[in-house]
């Protein structure tokens, strides 16, 4: 059985080369293109970010101790959440393939989003208005014939079971 967009997965080829991502926290194929993918960020804080976390708070303590007193401690809980909102935005800000757009969370979401997703993409990348219609519809079309929801699952639950692997480890090194 042919792989996924191959005829759309080798025109890519040709025209990008795939990058490594150094440090990756996760390493999968696309299911759609079947592009080799990496995430750098994980949805979970690690054990290096809480360091900052309360590096960053004694720091901010120290420089507003002459003006509040001893309520700068409390600046962690606006620290934190901070450092999580920005961990989040760059999380999500990665899963999307830069090959065909793909979005694995939308898809499990809702389908037709991410099939406008994927045609946006290919529209924003060059193609006309029919061929990147016609590309993200072939490519989707092949995708659920294959039963790539199952694989978008399975890359959604490597992604959250990463995550859970991160958050007991930091935990077990608190």
């Amino acid at each position: 059985m042919a792989r996924i967009g191959t005829i759309f997965h080798n025109e890519m080829m040709n025209s990008k080369k795939y990058y490594k991502v150094k440090n990756a926290q996760l390493n999968f194929l696309c299911p759609l293109c079947g592009a080799k993918r990496g995430l750098r960020y994980s949805s979970r804080l690690k054990f290096k970010n809480y360091i900052h976390i309360l590096l960053t708070t004694l720091i901010l303590s120290l420089s507003l101790y002459p003006f509040v007193g001893l309520r700068a401690a409390f600046s962690i809980f606006l620290v934190w959440p901070l450092y999580e909102f920005v961990n989040k935005v760059n999380f999500r800000r990665e899963i999307p393939c830069p090959y065909c757009g793909f979005d694995a969370t939308w898809y499990r979401r809702d389908i037709k989003v991410a099939k406008r997703l994927v045609k946006d993409f290919f529209a924003k990348h060059g193609d006309t208005e029919e061929t990147a219609s016609k590309k993200s519809e072939e490519l989707m079309e092949r995708m659920e014939k294959e039963d790539a929801s199952q694989r978008a699952g399975e890359v959604a639950q490597k992604i959250s079971e990463s995550a859970r692997e991160n958050f007991s480890d930091t935990i077990g090194k608190l």
